[in-house]
């Protein structure tokens, strides 16, 4: 059985699809996936059909988005079901691998579909993504505070969700989704009680591309060295002024954060805190 997957969910779907498919990227991205989705994924001048091959291999699922475009189409959707269906013969019959999901009522042109349960999001949309968060947790995928430790997965699911209020959805969804034991650790227990300024702190690094992290650093909750990451960035922030100085700080390690943000002011760092010392001016 393979152990070691790269990516949590290959999506495949017709191109027509785009606009809905985005949609349950997003969602699955809410959700703490990590997701191969063609539109965030590929890089321009790369050799596309080696990366949707080896994106196929190094999945633990392979979601079929099914539509009448999908399924009465010829094109390359054809070709990533057919590999996942190789692929497929080589799961043991007790694990779930390939997962149909109809956006529309169609039948699908593999006989080999027709075999397993479809999720249809197009009766209801929510039910349909509650539904594929519990498969989620029934395979043990890794929860938040283990994905949040992965930089590329991290930086695309912040750009991808942008903002303060998504992002602490995000975070705060995955910390309750946890076993109790888990819910009880060091960094899930930062999450909750930092959420707002993790949030906030998040945005700015990821989303916005300002601060770094600070080798100079030693976290106050964890006492870890070199883990944290601060600056300040000029952008709208919580409010809706354009020109907010926002300043903010967390651990890589613990998740311990500190945000504020002031329209017209001055901060220095103070490494005893691992806060901003800030003024107005």
């Amino acid at each position: 059985m393979r152990k070691e997957f790269k990516y949590d969910v290959f999506i495949s779907y017709a191109r027509e699809d785009r606009q809905v498919v985005s949609r349950l990227h997003n969602d699955l991205v809410r959700l703490g996936i990590r997701c191969w989705f063609d539109l965030d994924a590929l890089l321009p001048g790369q050799q596309w059909k080696n990366a949707i091959s080896e994106a196929i291999r190094g999945s633990r699922f392979f979601f079929a988005v099914l539509s009448q475009n999908a399924v009465g189409k010829w094109g390359y959707v054809q070709s990533e079901i057919n590999q996942a269906l190789e692929i497929l013969k080589t799961v043991p019959r007790s694990e779930i691998y390939l997962v149909p999901i109809r956006i529309e009522s169609c039948e699908p042109g593999f006989s080999e579909l027709k075999d397993y349960n479809y999720l249809d999001l197009f009766e209801n949309w929510e039910n349909g993504i509650e539904r594929l968060r519990r498969l989620f947790n029934a395979c043990k995928i890794a929860p938040v505070v283990d994905v949040l430790s992965d930089e590329a997965f991290l930086r695309t699911a912040i750009y991808e969700l942008k903002y303060y209020e998504p992002i602490r959805l995000f975070l705060l969804n995955h910390v309750d989704a946890l076993p109790e034991k888990l819910r009880m650790t060091l960094r899930a227990t930062h999450i909750r009680r930092y959420v707002n300024d993790l949030s906030a702190s998040l945005e700015m690094h990821f989303a916005e591309g300002g601060g770094k992290l600070d080798p100079a650093t030693q976290c106050i909750e964890c006492c870890q060295r070199g883990s944290i990451v601060h600056g300040v960035v000029v952008c709208g922030g919580r409010s809706l002024s354009d020109d907010n100085l926002n300043y903010f700080a967390w651990c890589k390690n613990c998740f311990w954060a500190w945000y504020w943000f002031e329209a017209n002011s001055r901060g220095e760092f103070d490494y005893s805190t691992n806060t901003y010392d800030v003024v107005a001016v």
